[in-house]
Order: structure tokens, then sequence, then C-alpha cells
């Protein structure tokens, strides 16, 4: 269960991240993303998260009810985030972050 304590935590730090990209560039990594086969291991449902901008998640977020929060872990949100930051530096062509997918989706 979630309380709204750790939930507004979440909601800052997600507004503290960076803009978001360009939406070239949203596209492009989107692409690139769906030709690795690359989707993350979420937990929550949040649509075409690939596509998804700042503005979409802080909205996912504030729209969460009382009852979707009683049935998550913090995890769950907590993964949530990491994997839109490294979104974030994918679209941001950070090296390191295409590394990683790299490894993970064709090293392996």
């Amino acid at each position: 269960m979630i309380d709204t304590i750790y939930l507004k935590e979440l909601l800052r730090e997600v507004i503290s991240l960076p803009d978001d990209a360009e939406q070239d560039a949203i596209d492009q990594t989107k692409r690139e993303l769906e030709g690795y086969n690359w989707s993350p291991m979420l937990t929550v449902d949040i649509p075409d998260f690939t596509s998804a901008t700042k503005p979409d998640l802080i909205r996912f977020l504030k729209d969460l009810t009382t009852e979707q929060l009683k049935e998550m872990n913090p995890e769950d949100l907590s993964l949530l985030v990491y994997h839109f930051k490294l979104l974030q530096k994918l679209r941001r062509n950070e090296p390191e972050s295409w590394d990683y997918i790299t490894e993970l989706m064709v090293e392996d």
C-alpha cells in the first residue's frame, strides 16, 4: 500500500526532473526502443510508456485513486519513475543509457 506522503515525494521528484526532450527525440527514441523490442517491466499500466512525457507521468500519478494506491507497493511506482528517468536519458542520447539498453537487449 502506498500512502499519500510517499506519493507526494514521488511527485516532487518527477516535477524536479529535467524538461522533456523535443518531440522528434521522443519519437526517434520510441522507434529505436521498438527496434530493440524493449519494454520496461512495469507493474503499473501507463499507456504508451515510451511516448510518455513528464506532464503525462505527473498526470498519471495525480490521477491514481485511493483504491489503486491500496493495491500498489511503493516499488511499483519507484520502478515507474526509475524507467522514466532512463527514458529521459535515452531521449537526450546519453551514451551510458544506450549502452545499458544494448547490454540488456543485445548482449544477453
